[in-house]
This record gives C-alpha cells, structure tokens and sequence, in this order.
C-alpha cells in the first residue's frame, strides 16, 4: 500500500514545459502546466521489493472567481498538457468549485456536481478515466478549505481522482491546515501497488576516507569491498540544509498553528540561506570548487 497526499504546492508558479522535480533520492521526471504539474513518481519499494507500477501523479488549481467557460477552459488546457498514459493516475485538484457527494442506483458514492463548473470539472476527467474519491458518507460535508476571513465558512472544494489503481476512501485531515500554514486541509487515499521483481541497487555516490588504512595485501574485488565498507563512507553534500534552531522553529510553528510563529521559522530560514551562500562564496574564492 502506499499513502498519497494533495497539498496546493505547485499551481501558479509555472508556466509550462518539461523538467524534473528532486524526490527523496531520486529525479521524478515531470510535465509542468500554466495549472499544475504531472510527474511519474519513482518506483515505490515494499519489504525490501519494487513494485511493478509506476503510478503517474498530477496536481491543479483552478481559479476562483472566474466565469464557467474560463474554469472549463483551464481544465481542459491542463488535462490535455498532461501526455496520455495507461500508468495508473491520481490527480490532486483545488476546483475552488463546491463537491458534492450522492449514490447511484448501485450505491456506489460518487461525486456530483450541483454548479456548472463542478459538473463540467468532473465530465472532462471521466474523459480522462478519473473519478473522484469518495470519502464516507459522514464525512460529505466536511470543508476542505478553511477561510481565513471569519464571516466565511469553508467548502468541500478539494478533491483527489484516481485512475487504473485500487484505492481506499478519501480521507479528510481536519485541522491539518493548522499545522501547514495554508487554508487547506490535506486529503489522503491508500493506493495498492503490485509488487515487481526485485532488482540490485548500486550505490554510485562518491565516497570519502574516514579511517586509514595501514596495509594493503593483495587486491581483488572482495578485498575492495572490504576495504571500502570499513575504511569510507558517502561524501556529504554541500547543498543547504535547515540548522537545528531553524528546524525547531518550523516544528514549534506546526504545534503551535500560529501566523506569528511561521513568519519568524520563514525569516530565520532566509537568514539562515543567506549565510550559506555568502560562505559557499567565500569557499569557492579560496580554491573550493567543491562549495559551487
């Protein structure tokens, strides 16, 4: 099983093209649209086992306030940048457009739009193959926006559509928008993977001496591996990382939710960055093309 999340990270900040976005160890090739981005999300691992599927993941946001034909315009222009694929798909949307939920004749729970762009929203990604997850029935009318004005109430305007992949029922986390800063919750589904063939992971990075070594004896490939398990281990990086002070400021800011809290974590990493680039600079003008 995996877990997969739906924050409003990357909408409004592109404008199109291809690139890669830095994952925990890993490169995630990605399609960037004036809307949102879509990356296949690296192999996901099992007990130790890579899965067989590579599941694709996308994001959007639509725009709020704008007409029907406009919100049916930048859905359509995002769906049709992201290229087709048979991988399975989990979309994450801000429809800034109210969800609604009902059941079929069936009684299978699906979506339903009771406005024109939600109505027009969910038909463009049935064309997809997406349908929206279904949270539990008590859990319908769950907000998952939070305004920060007091005289407005939230809406269900978030929701998360799966294709080709088995699911659970969406999940609403109420009050995580305290911990993240934003007027959003955060909406999760566990997805089932298959489970591929396992294959050797070598690992390339460059390494560095941390014992000496006194005596070499006689050098094959055993000895080698002897010798670096024992005597290196990977370099570090020199890219920038939070120190500790920061790192307690931003965990003190989630505990706390408070908007005092989170301008001064923000303020004490930019000053913190700052520092790191003027000594990397430093380095690099004293010989250490290794700070660059």
């Amino acid at each position: 099983m995996m877990h997969f999340f739906a924050f409003r990270n990357f909408h409004g900040h592109n404008e199109g093209g291809n690139g890669r976005i830095r994952g925990r160890g890993c490169w995630c090739p990605t399609v960037m649209t004036k809307r949102g981005v879509g990356l296949v999300l690296p192999s996901a691992r099992h007990n130790g086992k890579s899965c067989a599927e590579k599941p694709r993941s996308a994001e959007c946001g639509l725009d709020l306030g704008c007409t029907q034909t406009q919100h049916a315009a930048q859905v359509s222009g995002h769906l049709q940048e992201l290229p087709p694929t048979q991988l399975g798909t989990i979309l994450g949307c801000d429809v800034n457009a109210e969800v609604s939920w009902g059941q079929d004749e069936e009684g299978v729970r699906r979506a339903i739009g009771r406005n024109g762009k939600t109505t027009e929203f969910l038909q463009q990604c049935r064309g997809r193959g997406l349908v929206a997850v279904a949270p539990p029935e008590d859990a319908w009318e769950t907000p998952t926006t939070r305004p920060r004005q007091q005289d407005k109430a939230g809406k269900q305007i978030d929701a998360l559509l799966c294709s080709r992949v088995q699911h659970s029922s969406l999940h609403i986390h109420v009050g995580s928008f305290c911990s993240l800063n934003t007027d959003h919750e955060i909406l999760s589904t566990d997805v089932a993977l298959r489970v591929g063939k396992t294959g050797t992971k070598h690992t390339t990075r460059p390494r560095t001496l941390v014992t000496p070594i006194t005596t070499v004896g006689e050098l094959d490939q055993a000895e080698l591996r002897r010798l670096a398990e024992q005597h290196t281990q990977p370099q570090r990086g020199h890219a920038y990382r939070d120190p500790v002070s920061v790192r307690r400021a931003f965990r003190a800011a989630r505990d706390a939710g408070e908007q005092g809290q989170w301008t001064q974590a923000r303020r004490m990493r930019k000053e913190a960055r700052q520092r790191w680039e003027r000594d990397r600079l430093e380095r690099a003008t004293n010989g250490d093309w290794g700070a660059v």
